[in-house]
């Protein structure tokens, strides 16, 4: 095992979702199905360690119609809450 970062603070709310507040101030996160064009802070992780809280952000979502040969954008909201699901 090797030691990749050292931090402040940790927040871990499901599998693939967490975030990192490294020594340096540096966030680091990871969210399932969200990519880093969405900015989400630390704050916003500690708001969803309260019971039913949620985040609602919209991303950008490109869909492929390989039959007409066409590609369209759209924006669809993203909620982002914290499930009791374990594997």
């Amino acid at each position: 095992m090797k030691l990749e970062n050292i931090c402040n603070k940790i927040i871990f709310l499901a599998p693939k979702v967490y975030c990192l507040e490294l020594e340096s101030n540096e966030i680091i996160y990871k969210v399932k199905g969200l990519k880093h064009e969405i900015e989400l802070t630390m704050k916003d992780f500690e708001q969803l360690l309260y019971k039913q809280s949620f985040i609602e952000k919209f991303k950008t979502k490109w869909i492929e119609n390989l039959s007409d040969g066409n590609i369209s954008i759209r924006n669809d909201l993203y909620t982002l809450k914290v499930t009791e699901n374990k594997r």
